[in-house]
């Protein structure tokens, strides 16, 4: 190759690297006012924020040191290292499908108590004051440090898929933490028009800004058939921490049984309930048998409705612990436990 050969080759190296640079700004500049009007025109642009867009190799949109601000909490923020929004699709500017990835979702659960105006002398008697009997639903949050969860670290993947069409809606979450667990959250609803997929939108947009979304919300879950559900659970190390804390409030000795596990007694209690919804009391029994395994032996649970089973929201009264037992039982749920390798 002669030497004004050689040098054509470097020019157009040159340049086409140069290009390649100039396309890459180009890229980066659009990717980020793309972003800044979703942010805008869903008028949450003061709710979140970022430092860098871009776009992959596979056209994914890739946003890095996110935050995420609550209005009506003002000194709590979300802290997200990457996002990747791997799929995004609009029908006639209806959200149709999404599908994304947000890596080291970081905040503290008690700087969330603080942010609630709790102070430290009422966090302090409310954790002391605890009962693992009463309190275990109505107060999440001290459950959740008491069992030593405090600092949350998480990966979370959502996938969202609406058929306008058909009135078909799926939703998937996948919320991974070291401590915390792996937990999958899988729905499937019918029924759900336009118009009710809205509110449900809107209801997420009012939990960033008002704390006010439970008309919205009611109004998506009105009438809402539910077609499937599977839930699955793999603990490690949250179960674990909880039992400890309950055996050290009741100063469980070695041999002694554990008051976080179900007794017999219990378990019959339970099944009794059951059989005011579902008369099988066998079938109950080894519902209930299975969830008292899985917290002697905390690893992996699976709770999953039968194929072709559905329930209307709205068929369901009752308090609240009713209307959960009512939803499984209709829906014929499975529950299986096994052990996960870690």
């Amino acid at each position: 190759m002669t030497k004004t050969m050689w040098i054509a080759v470097v020019i157009l190296f040159l340049l086409f690297t140069g290009c390649g640079i100039f396309i890459f700004i180009l890229q980066q500049e659009e990717t980020e006012q793309v972003s800044q009007h979703f942010l805008v025109k869903n008028r949450i642009q003061n709710n979140i924020s970022f430092q860098q867009t871009g776009m992959s190799l596979t056209d994914e949109l890739n946003v890095k040191k996110a935050t995420i601000k609550l209005n009506y909490l003002p000194n709590f923020n979300i802290e997200i290292d990457e996002i990747d929004i791997h799929s995004y699709t609009e029908i006639q500017h209806i959200a149709s499908e999404l599908n994304m990835t947000m890596h080291h979702v970081r905040f503290s659960l008690l700087n969330l108590i603080h942010s609630l105006k709790i102070d430290n002398d009422d966090i302090i008697f409310n954790l002391s004051d605890f009962s693992p009997a009463n309190d275990l639903w109505n107060k999440p949050l001290y459950a959740l440090l008491l069992a030593g969860a405090d600092q949350i670290d998480a990966t979370i993947n959502i996938k969202y898929n609406y058929a306008p069409l058909a009135r078909d809606m799926s939703l998937q979450i996948t919320i991974d933490d070291n401590y915390i667990g792996r937990l999958f959250v899988h729905f499937k609803f019918d029924d759900i028009t336009n118009a009710k997929q809205g509110r449900l939108l809107i209801a997420l947009k009012n939990m960033l800004q008002k704390n006010v979304f439970e008309k919205e919300l009611s109004s998506f879950l009105k009438n809402t058939v539910v077609t499937y559900f599977d839930i699955n659970y793999v603990n490690n190390g949250l179960i674990d921490g909880y039992k400890k804390y309950v055996d050290s409030l009741y100063l469980r000795l070695p041999g002694q049984n554990s008051k976080s596990e179900l007794s017999e007694n219990t378990i019959q209690g339970i099944v009794k309930y059951m059989l005011l919804t579902n008369a099988h009391r066998d079938h109950n029994t080894e519902l209930i048998n299975e969830v008292a395994y899985f917290i002697k032996n905390p690893n992996e649970i699976t709770i999953q409705s039968k194929s072709g089973k559905s329930i209307n929201l709205s068929s369901l009264s009752g308090d609240l612990k009713r209307q959960l037992t009512d939803f499984l039982l209709k829906m014929n749920v499975s529950i299986t436990t096994k052990k996960s390798a870690k």
